[in-house]
């Protein structure tokens, strides 16, 4: 387990958000939990106001179902377009499978 929100740099570009996907999401769903929308609103006040960067969203699972982690980034990634605005900045959805990671997570990047 690991903080809901783990910040690696303190200026703008170049924070990395990690999330556990057991706090954003129901067991293999891809639908949002509610009551953890307001990390995300979080994450979404540190984008920068530079139109050109580059936000990647990457859902890592240790499972093969790689459609389900990346409709995992996808709703992270629909989300946080809708309260930023999506033509704001360049936005990047990826999965990745892999057996060495210890827990499920998505991890929020900005360029």
């Amino acid at each position: 387990w690991f903080n809901p929100i783990f910040s690696h740099r303190p200026d703008t570009r170049g924070q990395k958000f990690v999330l556990s996907t057991d706090r954003l999401f129901l067991p293999v769903a891809t639908t949002l939990r509610s009551e953890n929308l307001p990390i995300l609103d979080e994450i979404a006040t540190k984008f920068p106001s530079d139109i050109s960067s580059h936000i990647r969203i990457i859902s890592y699972s240790q499972q093969e179902n790689l459609n389900l982690s990346y409709r995992r980034a996808l709703a992270v990634a629909s989300y946080l377009k809708e309260k930023v605005g999506s033509d704001r900045y360049y936005w990047f959805a990826s999965s990745v499978h892999s057996k060495e990671i210890t827990d499920d997570r998505i991890e929020v990047i900005i360029n």
